[in-house]
């Protein structure tokens, strides 16, 4: 009988990222159409291992079983695998789009597009690639 080796799935490996959520502090203090966002209701994190398609995602973890150990409604992850060659300017820009997910009632998440940065940034659809010249949003802490 031949033995077959079944490839395990790569289990998801999570960091917080105390750096997103200063950047988010950073961006909601500037943008009108996310300062209804309190930072106390989003997680923020970094996943480390797989890669999955997005670059990253908004979560509404309402009514989700996370909540027996956390009150937070959101959280958005960045797939460090997806992005590591994105630089500090690109990472303010893809938070700004997750955040711009977290509705300003209710825990449904806003349901947006790409197209909304061409629309608010003037962003063509290469604004992810690397060494690609973005807009600088905020200013990078040093340290």
């Amino acid at each position: 009988m031949a033995r077959v080796k079944i490839a395990e799935k790569k289990q998801a490996m999570f960091e917080i990222a105390p750096d997103m959520q200063e950047m988010a502090k950073k961006l909601i203090e500037i943008k009108d159409d996310i300062m209804h966002i309190d930072l106390k209701e989003v997680l923020f994190f970094k996943e480390l291992e797989t890669r999955p398609k997005p670059l990253a995602r908004c979560y509404a973890l309402t009514g989700h079983p996370i909540q027996y150990f956390t009150n937070t409604r959101f959280s958005i992850v960045f797939y460090e695998s997806n992005i590591d060659y994105f630089t500090y300017d690109q990472r303010v820009i893809l938070l700004y789009h997750e955040l711009k997910h977290i509705p300003a009632i209710g825990d449904k998440l806003v349901d947006h597009d790409i197209k909304d940065f061409y629309d608010i940034l003037q962003l063509g659809i290469d604004w992810s690639q690397p060494n690609a010249v973005v807009p600088k949003l905020i200013e990078e802490s040093n340290g």
